[in-house]
């Protein structure tokens, strides 16, 4: 979440002719989340073909400090700057593409268009934007494909035990927001857009009030969190917590409401 509010933070400053800021913002972004900087070179190019290329001076050193931080920390939990936490056997992008994008957008465990059923109106609103608003619509493309690219080759696309495809979070809140435009003066796209939103946050809802990790306690191994074990769930742990009110503390919390 702090990666996606650092990235859509960054487009904001882009688009108000801030550049050192919208460096900071990305950078900021990306020392939670590393590969962010991957983007960097895209925000730099947009900048220059906004504002020339003064706009380098104060975008470049913003990039180069929060990376300094990102190498940093690195150095002080693991003794090496370019390690971050990724060393076992088999971590690191391994994945075969279609295999990654299958998983992303096509298992009932991890599709975004599942997830975030409001995401199916992209690529018509891209068309809109790429008319009204190229530069923009590049920007936004361009940081989805990276991050796509990255996240499906990882060795575990869908992100392990979360609720739906945890790594593509970053670039998500940002490329909704090219609906904006093609949904303006439209009352049957603003209605359309807005029973998909209605229905992803139904979808997420028993994840909201029930523990993601209450699934473990069925046995198994299940790779993630399943959407309607997941809504079962609520009556028993709703019926279990108010039985055992006063005793949280003593208690396993995959069991209660959350």
């Amino acid at each position: 979440p702090f990666a996606a509010l650092g990235l859509l933070i960054s487009i904001e400053r882009a688009l108000a002719k801030r550049p050192g800021q919208a460096a900071l913002a990305l950078g900021l972004g990306a020392v939670f989340r590393e590969q962010m900087f991957a983007l960097a070179p895209v925000l730099l190019v947009f900048l220059v073909h906004d504002n020339g290329w003064r706009s380098l001076r104060s975008a470049i050193p913003a990039l180069v400090g929060t990376l300094a931080v990102a190498l940093t920390w690195n150095y002080a939990r693991f003794g090496d700057f370019t390690t971050s936490g990724y060393a076992k056997r088999g971590e690191g992008f391994t994945t075969p593409p279609l295999e990654g994008l299958h998983r992303l957008f096509l298992t009932a465990d991890k599709s975004l268009f599942l997830y975030a059923p409001v995401t199916l109106l992209l690529l018509l609103a891209f068309r809109h934007a790429w008319r009204e608003y190229r530069a923009v619509a590049t920007l936004i493309a361009l940081y989805s494909l990276i991050t796509l690219a990255l996240v499906v080759t990882w060795h575990q696309p869908g992100g392990g035990w979360a609720w739906g495809p945890r790594l593509l979070l970053p670039v998500v809140p940002a490329a909704i927001a090219l609906l904006a435009p093609w949904l303006d003066g439209s009352t049957g796209r603003y209605h359309l857009a807005a029973v998909l939103i209605v229905l992803g946050f139904v979808i997420s809802l028993p994840g909201l009030v029930v523990s993601m990790r209450a699934q473990q306690l069925d046995g198994g191994h299940r790779p993630s969190p399943d959407i309607i074990r997941q809504a079962e769930l609520i009556p028993d742990r709703a019926a279990y917590s108010f039985r055992h009110l006063g005793t949280a503390e003593k208690d396993d919390h995959r069991r209660w409401l959350d």
